[in-house]
């Protein structure tokens, strides 16, 4: 089974109309029952196929291809510009680990690395992330620290309100549900809508960067949520039959740009009031899991730096995110 001739099929058949199986045999360089395999294939990944006799297949709904140029087109000059690195791939181990070796390899300042389908999509504290074909959005950028600075406070807690800001200025139905969870997630409601891992390459050398995954259910098919040990959720079940993934993708990019640069000149006190209209947990109990500590309380926010605010029976614990952070769940009662 090849993802490359999956996602071949799905860019012929994104036009909407009927395709011939002898034809689209003859374009892939498939026999009519390996087209049936890539088929049945495609349909495991949520993405509804029609097949008519005499006519051939069709997708049962419109699909919206990523698409490079386009994408390219909607970000800010001074972003576009700025970009040394833009890929787009049908599909990667994960958009993390291709930023990792660029970098590796001696890649150096702003890029972007996107991709259809993730097969390894990683997620925090060694979690995988679900990535079915051109359901979601699964990207990397790789953002330069300039010599000698760290990483500002509160970098992680910015990238998410960045990916709420984005899908809010998209206006889609439920925007106004969503919220942030200390460190970097975003929910919609009560469930999890969208993951952020954060990974710093290089920081002792001349120039560091921070690689930063983002993975957003757009549409999650049902029998993938089964593999999820949390709740879940994606903008689909709210109620929009078509969305364009482009547009969102260059929402994100340009709420995140203008966040982490806003933050690298002003620091995170600025985004303190922010965080707390969006704060999924505020004022509820709340467990935090971590290598050497599990403690229990109330959340109260965010401090100046980022660090989650814990009221505990012993006092305020102030908890700091850092590389690795401790694991938060609200607590019933």
């Amino acid at each position: 089974m090849s993802q490359l001739s999956q996602y071949t099929i799905l860019k012929i058949l994104s036009d909407g109309a009927w395709h011939e199986v002898d034809r689209l045999c003859s374009s892939l360089e498939l026999s009519a029952a390996e087209l049936q395999v890539e088929v049945a294939a495609l349909q495991t990944q949520g993405l509804l196929l029609e097949y008519r006799d005499g006519s051939g297949y069709r997708l049962a709904e419109p699909l919206i291809l990523l698409d490079r140029e386009q994408i390219r087109a909607g970000l800010s000059a001074s972003l576009r510009d700025s970009l040394v690195t833009f890929e787009l791939h049908p599909s990667l181990d994960s958009t993390n680990t291709r930023a990792s070796c660029w970098l590796r390899d001696g890649g150096s300042g702003l890029a972007l690395f996107l991709a259809e389908k993730q097969v390894q999509g990683r997620g925090r504290r060694g979690r995988s992330w679900v990535s079915p074909l051109a359901r979601n959005i699964y990207f990397t950028v790789v953002w330069p620290v300039p010599a000698g600075q760290p990483v500002a406070a509160g970098f992680s807690l910015v990238t998410a309100l960045s990916v709420v800001s984005g899908l809010q200025a998209c206006g889609l139905p439920g925007s106004g549900q969503l919220r942030v969870k200390w460190p970097n997630d975003v929910w919609l409601g009560e469930a999890k809508l969208a993951g952020i891992l954060l990974e710093l390459h290089g920081m002792q050398a001349d120039r560091g960067h921070v690689i930063i995954g983002m993975g957003v259910n757009v549409r999650l098919p049902d029998h993938y949520r089964q593999l999820i040990e949390q709740p879940v959720t994606d903008l689909f079940s709210q109620g929009t039959a078509a969305i364009d993934r482009n547009q969102l993708v260059v929402a994100i990019l340009s709420s995140l740009e203008r966040n982490l640069v806003a933050l690298q000149t002003g620091g995170f006190e600025q985004f303190r009031n922010r965080w707390r209209e969006l704060d999924a947990l505020y004022g509820r109990k709340v467990e935090v899991s971590g290598p050497r500590q599990q403690l229990t309380g109330v959340a109260r926010g965010v401090g100046a730096a980022g660090e989650l605010l814990l009221q505990t029976d012993a006092g305020e614990i102030r908890i700091s995110g850092g590389e690795v952070a401790p694991s938060l769940r609200a607590l019933s009662g």
